[in-house]
């Protein structure tokens, strides 16, 4: 095994006129609403403590907490956690005491911290390749909504095809920094080897990126190019699911839109949403003369279709509607209005939170040129559970909209189990059908 220990160095916007798509790398503006780097270090305190005090404390969860004392009643004797214990001990001490700082720091840096600059050039970034889009070209945008939605997608958000018992993304960090406890996947021979054959200290929090759940973000880029290349006179947005924001993100840097309205039933998401605007302050995108119009309603989006008032102002209105739903019970989020709480069964959630917020979405999308940009998968849960997600909702959109397009989402790597029949994810844009 290598044992080496070195870390590697490491505007005014106007209204109507759409900016030159070449060229566009800007500034991205801080705010002070999302993850700081000094609250995200303060997680994880300052303590530092002796390797024999570290030995006394290190522990490996496998339900129960195993201690270093006990390895011998888990382990046969020729399994190198045994027999080259002493160095697999020293390694984890290097990584989770006397290097913490430098390991998150970079982890903050790399994975959290908003760029300086984020690139919206089109021409140099095709994502359609036949009929299908990369999803994960100029993938810095979203650390934006990583930054800002920190707590909510690491933290509170449980993805129900992971071990019941696993803890969050920020969890497992709290647990191997704070308390010295690594959960037992960390501890599996195959991931040792992996740590310390790195040339790089970072690879712990690296597989904590890949194994650990987490909510699945939709790239603000990638929504950002839909609305230029394949909408460019759409002016009105409507999204009955915010999805972390990443639709309004997209929309406050194309000048042509004038108005976003979204809903959601995480308040935190809605509060910090009606601040994005102040990500384009002093930049190309601000405008001044005439402010994009953000409305955000915190309510479930199914109740509104029997909402009169809610219905004669926005019939019609909408050029584009994003609206990429809760899988199901995929994704567990931390609200008081999850639909997976009020409509217990699969046929219940489909029947009372799907149908009516596909009308919802009609009564909205205009009728002369709107299109709705629906984005589903198919899943499997820890249980063995498959959801035919696709089919389903598709057979009920179609009683409202005419499938126009189907494109499979390349790359987008949602912690999930597909379903046997059809893999991955999709984006269909639908045109609503007339009465």
């Amino acid at each position: 095994m290598n044992n080496s220990m070195n870390v590697p160095t490491k505007t005014k916007r106007k209204s109507k006129t759409i900016p030159s798509t070449k060229n566009t790398i800007q500034p991205n503006r801080k705010i002070d609403y999302g993850m700081s780097k000094e609250r995200f270090m303060k997680m994880f305190g300052s303590k530092s403590i002796s390797y024999d005090d570290f030995l006394d404390q290190f522990k490996v969860s496998y339900g129960k907490m195993l201690k270093y004392c006990d390895f011998e009643t888990k382990f046969p004797k020729d399994d190198f956690r045994i027999s080259d214990k002493h160095t697999v001990m020293l390694y984890f001490y290097k990584i989770l005491v006397e290097k913490k700082h430098e390991i998150l720091g970079d982890l903050y840096d790399n994975y959290l911290a908003i760029p300086d600059k984020l690139d919206w050039t089109i021409e140099d970034n095709p994502l359609l390749s036949g009929d299908s889009i990369n999803v994960r070209k100029n993938d810095s945008a979203r650390r934006v909504i990583r930054n800002i939605f920190c707590d909510e997608i690491l933290n509170d958000t449980r993805v129900t095809n992971s071990i019941a018992r696993s803890p969050t993304f920020i969890g497992t960090l709290k647990m191997a920094y704070n308390d010295y406890i690594l959960y037992d996947r960390f501890f599996a021979p195959s991931s040792i080897k992996t740590m310390m054959n790195s040339d790089s200290l970072n690879t712990f929090v690296y597989l904590v990126q890949s194994y650990q759940p987490k909510a699945s973000i939709l790239n603000p880029y990638m929504i950002y190019w839909l609305m230029r290349t394949q909408f460019p006179e759409a002016k009105r947005i409507f999204s009955p699911v915010m999805s972390w924001g990443s639709y309004l993100y997209a929309s406050i840097h194309i000048p042509s839109i004038v108005e976003y309205t979204g809903i959601d039933v995480i308040p935190s998401v809605c509060e910090k949403s009606r601040r994005m605007l102040e990500l384009v302050k002093g930049t190309k995108y601000e405008q001044h003369e005439s402010p994009m119009n953000i409305q955000i309603f915190c309510k479930p989006s199914e109740t509104f279709i029997k909402d009169r008032t809610f219905c004669k102002n926005h019939s019609g209105r909408y050029d584009l509607i994003f609206y990429c739903p809760p899988y199901y019970t995929f994704e567990l989020y931390d609200s008081p209005n999850q639909s997976v709480d009020t409509y217990k069964s699969y046929s219940e959630w489909l029947k009372g939170y799907f149908e009516p917020t596909i009308e919802l979405c009609r009564e909205v999308c205009n009728p002369t040129n709107g299109r709705m940009v629906f984005i589903i998968g198919n899943y499997k849960d820890i249980k063995g559970n498959s959801y035919n997600l696709i089919g389903d909702c598709c057979a009920i959109i179609e009683k409202y909209f005419v499938l126009e397009k189907n494109y499979k989402l390349e790359s987008r790597k949602a912690a999930m189990k597909t379903h046997e029949k059809t893999t991955g994810e999709h984006l269909m844009i639908f045109k609503k059908i007339i009465i």
